[in-house]
């Protein structure tokens, strides 16, 4: 997601290499709900401690030429290219790199509380008022967590 922004706001053509491989930056989730967990559970004595993925379900993990697609389309901006369109087994590198979430699964019971249409809506109006309005991020910011704390889940 970093590359389509930067090539959004340099106004550069995004080109997109392998369209069908998954990334760890390719994977749509908003990034507070560690610091959700945290701000709740870990500062408490007997809270958990060590590292932690965070993530969404592999079913809501975008293949990197769909997650263009939609986020351009979103934002209403951005010229996306295909820069190769063999199969994935044609590369020679990992079809797949994901975040291994077990752990705060099985331990703290979390798990996305973000369909992959909301968590692509709220990426793309952080990334549109980093864009269009920088001087609004932090109350955005604080917003888009406090929306997220109140979802069931």
């Amino acid at each position: 997601m970093p590359d389509i922004i930067r090539g959004i706001a340099a106004g550069e053509k995004i080109v997109i290499r392998n369209p069908y491989s998954i990334r760890l930056g390719s994977m749509c989730s908003i990034h507070c709900p560690g610091i959700c967990c945290s701000r709740r559970d870990f500062g408490r004595a007997g809270s958990p401690r060590g590292a932690w993925n965070f993530g969404p379900r592999d079913e809501l993990s975008l293949p990197t030429g769909e997650l263009g697609r939609r986020l351009c389309s979103l934002l209403g901006r951005g010229i996306l290219e295909i820069a190769d369109d063999r199969p994935l087994a044609a590369f020679h590198e990992a079809a797949s790199l994901k975040l291994d979430c077990s752990k705060a699964l099985a331990r703290l019971g979390w798990r996305a509380r973000l369909r992959i249409e909301d968590a692509l809506e709220l990426t793309a109006r952080f990334y549109r008022s980093y864009l269009e309005a920088p001087e609004s991020l932090q109350n955005l910011l604080h917003q888009q967590i406090d929306d997220y704390e109140s979802r069931s889940g």
